[in-house]
Order: structure tokens, then C-alpha cells, then sequence
């Protein structure tokens, strides 16, 4: 189960050496350039996502077999997906020198998904800034609960649902797009004050992710397409994002500990390969990532063997898992809180 350190773990590095490995790190990272873009890499990766996009939706458009177009339904929420992962990156700073240029691109990917990246990248970067910090981290904002603590202060629908968490929990993430959209393109658009850039933004996305369909398939397919395509988007968007830090240790406000420790113990890097690499979007390497948000996803995997290295020096733990592990690690650390926190509610 995830932990609150505060009570349970020892910083492994003092201020002064945290500083020292950190400028250490950052001299490797630039001697070997690790942080130049690679405008190739982003170049084809993005032309091919968007040429499977293109092609999906030609063949929904024309396609008169309601099961093909479920089975490309599917297939389009796995590209969105992809085009998540360049919104990602873009709004990262990761493919562009210009910060102008990296949100335009991230302006016109998010639009593709039906979102806005400005107001994700708010929320986002609190998550970078403060990984599996309680009361600091947004992502920690999740229905789910990984401590007793969170158990027992459950309220609402999960109050009622939390003791089945670990099985609701992947039907459940299906609906994540939604909850994606409603929050970037209603909630915080209110809270920007309907600003005129939100406004362009949301108001396209939502017209090429809920309008379209009906013009460019008509009402019967697209009845069918976007719940499916909505809903196989938000599994494999929150199975990348949720296998990084559920499930992993959890800290309290109160815990005092360098940035480069504090990020690396609260993430899990899932095991490389070329496919794991391309399903994952490279943030398979969530540590290296976390510590170096802006360096190409595809150069992320020239950090793993320092890092490595820093953490056998230091005694930091590294966590690499396979997918299956993760999934393991995460249904496991879900089961085990609702049965303590079952308890807990019984001896009261």
C-alpha cells in the first residue's frame, strides 16, 4: 500500500549531496546532449499519427458494417491516445526550442482530442512539481484510494463504491475523457474567465469531438463511435498515467527531501522495449521523465543508466516493473486499502 513517508522513511540524501548528485546528473545530461530536440523523431511520429487518424475516420466515414465501425472506434481511441502523448510533449516544451511553437502545436493536438492543454498543463505541472505529495499533487485528486487515510474520507458515490475500488477501478477509467473534458473545457474554463483563447480552444475541440462525427458519419455511427472511441481513450490514457506513481509511496507536506529523491521514489519506471516503449509513449521511463520533463520522449532512455548508477551509489530505490506487475502492484495496493480501511470502519 502506498505509504505516507513521513512516518515510515529516512531521506537517503543530506541537502549538501543531493545538490552535488543533482550537478553531477546535469553535467552528464549536458555533455551528452540529451536535452537537443529531435525534430526527425517528432516529425515522423506526428505525421504518421495523424495519417492513421485521417485513415481511421475515411473508413468509419464509409464503412456500412456497424461491427467495423465499433472495431475502428477502437482503433481511434488508441491514435488519440498517441495524439495525447504529443499534446504531452509539446506542452512539455519537449519538441520545440520555442516555447511559442511547442504551444501552438499543443493548442492544435488538444483541439484533435477534444481538450484544452493550457488548462492541463496547470494542473500537470503541480503534479511534476510535487509528485504523490498529498494536498499538493492534483493527480492525487483521483477517486480511488491508496491509503486508509483517503479510504475513510471518502464522501459521495465513492463512499458507497470504495470497498469494490480495485474492481471498479478499470471500467471506471473509461470515463476519464469525459471527465478530462468536462473538467478543461467547462470547469476551468469558468475559472479563466471564459479568456478568448480558452474559449477558441474548447469551443473547437468540442465541435471536432462531438460534432463531426455526426456530420462526417451520420447520427446512427456516430451514436456508436464516440462513447466507444471516448471510452477506450480514457483506459489506455489512465493505464500509461496510473502504472507511474499508484500504488507508490505517498508523502505528507510535512516531509522534508530533495527534489531529485522525492522524484525518483514516488515513481515507477514500467520495463523498456520497442513495443512497451511505443504503447507507453516513452513514459515508461516516468523517472528520467519526471526529472527531465522537456528532453524528447525518445532520448529519455539514455538517462537510465546513470541513473541507475546514482541510485546504487546512493541507495535510493530504482522501481522498474513489467506491465503485468504493475497492474499486479496497483490491484493489489487498491484491494489491500479497502479491506484496512474496511476494518477500521468496523471497530469504530
Amino acid at each position: 500500500m502506498a505509504e505516507i513517508l513521513q512516518k515510515t522513511y529516512t531521506p537517503k540524501l543530506s541537502p549538501a549531496v543531493a545538490e552535488r548528485e543533482t550537478a553531477r546528473l546535469q553535467e552528464y545530461v549536458l555533455k551528452n546532449k540529451i536535452l537537443d530536440r529531435d525534430y526527425k523523431y517528432y516529425f515522423f511520429s506526428t505525421f504518421g499519427i495523424y495519417a492513421a487518424y485521417v485513415l481511421t475516420l475515411y473508413l468509419v466515414a464509409i464503412s456500412t458494417s456497424y461491427s467495423v465501425v465499433v472495431l475502428l472506434a477502437i482503433l481511434f481511441g488508441i491514435v488519440a491516445t498517441q495524439i495525447a502523448g504529443l499534446m504531452h510533449d509539446a506542452s512539455h516544451l519537449a519538441m520545440f526550442k520555442s516555447q511559442k511553437m511547442n504551444y501552438m502545436f499543443a493548442g492544435l493536438f488538444s483541439i484533435t482530442l477534444g481538450g484544452n492543454y493550457r488548462h492541463w498543463i496547470d494542473k500537470h505541472s503541480q503534479h511534476h512539481d510535487h509528485p504523490n505529495r498529498i494536498d499538493s499533487d492534483s493527480d492525487l485528486a483521483v477517486p480511488f484510494s491508496f491509503t486508509t487515510e483517503h479510504y475513510l474520507a471518502q464522501t459521495g458515490y465513492m463512499k458507497w463504491l470504495r470497498r469494490y475500488q480495485a474492481w471498479a477501478y478499470l471500467p471506471m477509467c473509461g470515463f476519464l475523457t469525459y471527465a478530462m473534458q468536462f473538467d478543461q473545457n467547462i470547469v476551468q474554463l469558468h475559472k479563466h474567465k471564459f479568456h478568448p483563447l480558452d474559449l477558441l480552444i474548447s469551443c473547437s475541440s468540442t465541435f471536432l469531438w462531438y460534432v463531426m462525427p455526426f456530420l462526417l458519419f451520420g447520427a446512427i455511427k456516430a451514436i456508436i463511435f464516440i462513447p466507444i472511441a471516448s471510452f477506450i481513450t480514457g483506459i489506455y490514457m489512465a493505464n500509461i498515467f496510473a502504472t507511474n506513481h499508484k500504488g507508490m509511496p505517498q508523502l505528507s507536506n510535512g516531509t522534508e527531501m530533495s527534489n531529485l529523491e522525492q522524484q525518483i521514489i514516488t515513481t515507477r519506471n514500467v520495463r523498456q522495449g520497442v513495443l512497451t516503449d511505443f504503447i507507453y509513449l516513452c513514459l515508461n521511463y516516468q523517472i528520467e521523465h519526471h526529472l527531465y520533463r522537456e528532453c524528447p520522449r525518445n532520448k529519455l532512455k539514455l538517462l537510465v543508466p546513470y541513473l541507475k548508477d546514482l541510485c546504487v551509489r546512493t541507495g535510493i530505490p530504482y522501481t522498474v516493473q513489467t506491465p503485468w506487475q504493475t497492474y499486479k502492484s496497483i490491484f493489489k495496493d487498491l484491494s489491500h486499502t479497502a479491506q484496512n480501511g474496511q476494518k477500521e470502519l468496523k471497530g469504530k
